[in-house]
Order: C-alpha cells, then sequence, then structure tokens
C-alpha cells in the first residue's frame, strides 16, 4: 500500500467498524484480507472480487456492496458520472414536456411548424430543464447533507463532508439508467417505465443511506421495528398455543407421538390418576413423553441402575474404552421395553450386526464432515462463479463417499441374505420354507429405529433428523420414506443440486415405484468400486496401499486400537474415564465457562485412491488371514450382554437385583405351599410397586 493509504481509516462492510487496512501485500501476487476487530470477520471481501460481481451486487440492493464503493473506495471520476445522470434526467424532462406539446397540437389538429426558431427554442428549454435539475439535485443533497450535520451535533458522532454525501445520492441514482431502453424504442409504456424506475431508485437510496455508517438513524429505525415485529410473533405464538392446549382437552381425538398411538380417553384417566396423587400437571406432560420410543432424560438413579445391571464389564487386562457394544447397551436402556422382543435382542447382539453398526458410524462421521462444509461454503458458493476445478474435487468427495456406502450395503446385503449367524433370522428361515413377511416386517422396523439411536450415541448426540432422513433414504427409498411424508418438515437439512449430486452418489437413479431399488442395492449393482475394498474383514490383502489400510483398521481393528492407530470412529476407541454412563463427554464445570476434559476427536481424512496397473488385478483374492480378527473377550461379552437384555426384555424393563433372583429361585424349588404363597405375594408387589414409585421419581428429578 501506498502510503497516503496508510494513514486512511477504512471500514468494515460487515459492522461498520473502523479498520486499519483492508489487506496486506506481501507480493505482487500475494495479498492477506484483514479481519475486523470487533466482528471477527473479513473486513471487505469485494477486495478480490471482480468489478462485474460487485455491480451485480450493486444492482441487487446488497449493503455491503454500497459499503465497498462509499467508504473504502477512492474513485477521481464521480464527477463524470454525475454530469451523465443529470444529463440522462434532463433529458428525460425533455422527453416528456416535449410528449405533452405533441399531444396538445393533435388534439387542436394543428400540424407543428419545424421552423429554426423552434429548434433553437427547443434547445433553450433543454439548457433551461438541465439548469433546473442541477439545482434540484444540489438542493436535495444539501438537504440530506444538513439533516445529517444536525444529526452528528446530537448524537456525538464524526461528521461527514458535502463529497460523501454527494457521492452516496450520486451512487445511489444510478438506477436512472433504466430508462434508456423506454427513451429508446419505445414512448407507450413511459407512465409505467417511470414509476417502476422512481420506486428502484428510491429503495436504492434508502440502502445506500443505510450502507453509509454514518446515517445511523436509519439503521436504528429499522433495527427497532425489526425488534417490536419479533416481540409481536413471540407474544402471538404464545397465545396460540394455551388456545390449542385448551382444544385438545376438549375434542378427544387420537393422537400419534414417535410411531406410538395412544388414546385421548385412555390418557384422561390417567390424568384423573396422577392427580388424585397430588402431582398436579408437570406429570401430565411426563406422561406423554413416556409413550415415546426413548427417553428424553435418565436421571441419576437410573444411571447407577445402568451401571450396577447392565453396563459391560471390562477385564482388568483390558483398557476400559467404549466400544459399538456400548453404545447398543445405552440405546437398549433408553428405548421402550414395549418396542423390544427377545428375538430381536437376540439379532442385534450378532456379529454382523456388529460389522453392520460400525460401518454406518464410519459412514455416518464423513457424511456429517461434509455436510459442515457445504453449509459452510454455500454462502460463498453463491456470490462466487463456479470454477471448473470445483467439480473435479467434488467428484472426488462423492466417490470417497461412494466407497464408504458401498461398505454399508456389503454388511445390508449379509444381513439380508442370511449370512455367518444372521442366518437364523432370514425371512425363510424355517422348516416349511415360507416367508414370514410379518416377521421380517418387525425385525425391520424395531432395527431402523434402534440403528439410527446407536448412529446418533456413537457420534456424540447430533444431527438425529440428518440421521433419521439419509437412514430412510438408503433402506427405503425416498418414496416409502416416513421423514419425506410428514406433514411439517424443516427444510434445514435440504440439499442444494450440486450438493445432492454429491451426498447421493452416481448410482442413484430413481426408477418406477414398484420396481424401486433401495440406494444400498443400486450402490452395489450400478456403480463400480475397488474390488479390495469388499474383501475387508473376510480376507487378507496387500498392504501396500494407504487408503486399504486406513479402512480396514477402521471397518475391522478393535476399539482399544483405533486412538493408536489415528483413525477416528466416534465415540469407539475413546477411554471411559472420558465419558458418563451414558457416554456423553464429562464436563468440567466453573465460574466461567463448561468444558469437557476428553480431547477433540480429529477429523476422519481418506487417503487419496491409487490407480491398479491391469496386470496386478487378478480374478480372484489371496486367501490370506485377515490382518484385524475379532477378539475371544469381544464376542464373551456380546453373549453376556445378550442374556442380560434378554431378561430384561422378558421382565418387560423392571430390573431386578441379583439377591431378589436368588431368592425368587430358591422360592421356585421349595414345593409351594398357600401360607407360603400368601406370605411371599405381597412383599414381591410392594417391591416392585415401591421401584415404580422410585423409577417415576427419578424421572420426575431428572
Amino acid at each position: 500500500m501506498d502510503k497516503s493509504e496508510e494513514k486512511r481509516e477504512y471500514t468494515c462492510i460487515e459492522c461498520g467498524g473502523s479498520v486499519k487496512n483492508l489487506y496486506k501485500k506481501y507480493s505482487e501476487t500475494v495479498l492477506k484480507l484483514t479481519r475486523c476487530d470487533a466482528c471477527n470477520k473479513i473486513a471487505d471481501k469485494y477486495v478480490e472480487y471482480d468489478p462485474v460481481i460487485i455491480i451485480i451486487d450493486l444492482i441487487l440492493l446488497r449493503v455491503m456492496a454500497y459499503r465497498h464503493f462509499l467508504l473504502n473506495t477512492e474513485i477521481k471520476n464521480f464527477w463524470k458520472l454525475s454530469i451523465i445522470l443529470l444529463l440522462l434526467e434532463t433529458y428525460l424532462n425533455w422527453t416528456l414536456v416535449t410528449k405533452g406539446t405533441l399531444l396538445k397540437q393533435e388534439m387542436n389538429d394543428t400540424k407543428p411548424d419545424l421552423t429554426e426558431s423552434d429548434v433553437s427554442l427547443d434547445d433553450f428549454k433543454f439548457y433551461k430543464l438541465f439548469l433546473t435539475t442541477t439545482i434540484n439535485t444540489f438542493c436535495f443533497v444539501l438537504t440530506i447533507y444538513l439533516c445529517t450535520v444536525f444529526y452528528t451535533l446530537f448524537g456525538n458522532r464524526k461528521r461527514i463532508s458535502f463529497v460523501t454525501a454527494g457521492k452516496t445520492v450520486t451512487l445511489s441514482s444510478t438506477g436512472l439508467f433504466l430508462f434508456l431502453p423506454s427513451l429508446i424504442w419505445d414512448l407507450s409504456v413511459h407512465d409505467f417505465h417511470l414509476h417502476f424506475v422512481s420506486l428502484y431508485t428510491t429503495l436504492s437510496q434508502l440502502v445506500a443511506y443505510k450502507g453509509n455508517t454514518y446515517f445511523m438513524w436509519l439503521r436504528k429505525t429499522m433495527d427497532v421495528i425489526r425488534d417490536l415485529f419479533v416481540d409481536f410473533m413471540q407474544d402471538l405464538s404464545r397465545r396460540l398455543s394455551k388456545y390449542l392446549s385448551v382444544i385438545e382437552e376438549i375434542i378427544p381425538t387420537y393422537f400419534e407421538i414417535n410411531h406410538f398411538i395412544f388414546s385421548k380417553e385412555k390418557d384422561a384417566a390417567q390424568r384423573a390418576l396422577t392427580s388424585d396423587m397430588g402431582h398436579g400437571p408437570q406429570n401430565i406432560k411426563k406422561s406423554t413423553k413416556e409413550t415415546s420410543n426413548f427417553k428424553e432424560t435418565v436421571g441419576n438413579m437410573s444411571q447407577v441402575r445402568f451401571r450396577k445391571h447392565y453396563q459391560r464389564r471390562a477385564k482388568l487386562t483390558e483398557a476400559e474404552v467404549a466400544t459399538i457394544q456400548d453404545c447398543k447397551d445405552v440405546a437398549l436402556f433408553t428405548c421402550n421395553a414395549s418396542l423390544l422382543s427377545p428375538e430381536f435382542i437376540k439379532y442385534f447382539h450378532t456379529k454382523a450386526m456388529d460389522d453392520f453398526l460400525r460401518a454406518l458410524v464410519v459412514y455416518f462421521q464423513y457424511y456429517f464432515q461434509i455436510w459442515n462444509k457445504m453449509q459452510v461454503r454455500r454462502k460463498e458458493a453463491a456470490r462466487k462463479l463456479r470454477q471448473p476445478i470445483v467439480t473435479e474435487l467434488e467428484n472426488v468427495v462423492r466417490d470417497n463417499l461412494s466407497d464408504l456406502r458401498s461398505m454399508v450395503s456389503r454388511n445390508f446385503a449379509i444381513m439380508l441374505l442370511g449370512y455367518g449367524d444372521a442366518k437364523p433370522y432370514h425371512h425363510m428361515a424355517n422348516k416349511n420354507k415360507e416367508s414370514l413377511s410379518d416377521k421380517d416386517r418387525r425385525l425391520f422396523e424395531t432395527l431402523m429405529i434402534l440403528t439410527t439411536r446407536v448412529i446418533w450415541i456413537a457420534l456424540f448426540r447430533k444431527y438425529l433428523t440428518l440421521i433419521e432422513k439419509e437412514m430412510n433414504r438408503l433402506l427405503r427409498t425416498n418414496i416409502f420414506s416416513p421423514y419425506e411424508h410428514k406433514v411439517i418438515k424443516t427444510t434445514t437439512f435440504d440439499a442444494l443440486p450440486e450438493e445432492e449430486r454429491v451426498l447421493v452418489g452416481k448410482a442413484y437413479s430413481n426408477e418406477r415405484k414398484l420396481l424401486h431399488r433401495s440406494p444400498v442395492t443400486q450402490e452395489l449393482i450400478l456403480d463400480s468400486h475397488d474390488y479390495k475394498i469388499f474383501a475387508i474383514g473376510v480376507t487378507g490383502t496387500e498392504q501396500s496401499d494407504p487408503r486399504q489400510a486406513y479402512l480396514e483398521a477402521a471397518y475391522t481393528a478393535p476399539e482399544d486400537m483405533l486412538e493408536e492407530l489415528g483413525v477416528p470412529v466416534g465415540v469407539l476407541g475413546v477411554p471411559r474415564k472420558y465419558l458418563d454412563a451414558m457416554l456423553k463427554p464429562k464436563e468440567v464445570v466453573s465460574t466461567r465457562r463448561r468444558q469437557s476434559t476428553m480431547k477433540p476427536i480429529q477429523e476422519f481424512v481418506l487417503p487419496p485412491k491409487v490407480p491398479y496397473e491391469e496386470m496386478k488385478i487378478t480374478e480372484t483374492l489371496p486367501k490370506q488371514p485377515v490382518k484385524y480378527e475379532e477378539t475371544a473377550s469381544t464376542a464373551e461379552s456380546r453373549k453376556k450382554q445378550c442374556k442380560k437384555w434378554r431378561k430384561y426384555v422378558e421382565r418387560g424393563g423392571i430390573t431386578i437385583s441379583s439377591s431378589q433372583q436368588a431368592r425368587d429361585k430358591s422360592v421356585s424349588l421349595t414345593p409351594p405351599s398357600y401360607t407360603t404363597l400368601q406370605n411371599s405375594a405381597t412383599p414381591i408387589n410392594s417391591r416392585a410397586g415401591a421401584e415404580g414409585n422410585t423409577e417415576s421419581q427419578n424421572q420426575q428429578d431428572s
């Protein structure tokens, strides 16, 4: 920068704060934009923009573009633009006067005389109109300047110059150029065009005054109007919610909450019972939450009960880290017990299921990374021209997502075809070889709900709606997705066409409804992937490819080795000392802030693809042992947890201690008599009632 430019003060186009400079110049081709100290944003991003884009933003009435021109740019030829606009406005007024004269002559049936004196008289009228227009514009600028000076005297603000006010009026009056088409070609639509251009010029002047940081009165007025409107809408929504609650109490109907349908008449009896107990309206809200699929909150006593009876026990020789089994335990504990069945618990505790869940966690972890980057880039991409290299970079990300999606497809196909320990749960795994469609449907619906919750827990409880949307798209298609058919659906997670191309992949295609295959099936059939990816966990491959080694560690490595290998897979591999019983990061609360004791999770970065030579590709994979195998302790803990959760489901979600179980066994071994049955019935019922009251009290406390 020159010395004259360094002494000048610039303005941030985002917040209007003062900035010493707009950029630092390190060389002829390297510039670093300055950030504003007040808003921590780039002070003036238009420095590196093309002038055509800036002019387009001016036409679209962007406030930041006006601030860039008025406060951060020195244009020496502004007086030329002012003269051109004055001449254009004068010619417009002269055309209107001439048109009116011609109309009067036509009404009087007189022919116009085109003598030299008349032509000179028209020239004199033009010069007179030019002088009148100049005086009017000068008075208008002077009025604006005096009002601003009057405001700065009482507002204790820096006074602007008369030149700045003139530049503001000149730049905001460029909409007069829109009169040119009407003046040149057709004067019949001049009246309508006149009103349109006048309205546009008025709006551009208001935006220019708002863009100039010295015209604070206009910005404050707009902020006050906005605050009043927000307060009015909040009060209106509060009143409407009260009226709706009264209507729900009057009209007996059926409501559906999270796929569980309950009757208003049955709920009225429950409210009457709770009102007799003296809990009041707070317990009414909790009774509706208990009918949902999962508990919203888990109290301290419930967490203690979970640690004592259902949490996985790690051996002394094993590292205490979070595993996929821990995520399943938390999901089952918070799930409504009436939704589960002993058969599903056995199905949920198979190796095929663990591989499927881990593939989903890896896929959604990378999916969220791409989604967050797209949201950050969305605003900038809407304002900049799209370059060809952007498509190439997006294709790389699209192929990475497709590879991860193919692993989900492979593991889901293993479960569908009934390979390995998933064979007993195939829909035709029966003596008569008949398709048990109802049984298969119940397993699938429960699997969809539990799988979504496990992924949400494994990825630190983020983007539950996005997980639900993508899971339904992958396994059901958008045609049969419950998310796409919601009456009230948020548009927060709707992707743009360019983003949809990356997130969906090139294998997805819209087919007929009756013949539509799910995207996981299309990924295997219609797309071409690296043949070595599908060998992960099945047979060993050469480790010269870093991408193959990275994916093999992400999908098959034990959880206690993930941190050492530097492969992040959500909460898997994180030491338990940093997590509570519900796998939430522990927080240290101080007087200043609340922070987590856990180290931040790294990004899932896939190494680039390495092209293969055609001579090295073989028809069959070599039979080599896999690098990472499931440990015996993992399989043993899966069996133990399966037994625990089966008993939990068989009891209807009621926890019974080990001493109570031993007492029940001893009672069942001895021949029962009438007196023993009569004496033992009361304590058991009282204990069950006490435990039920304790559970409800814990939920109320939480």
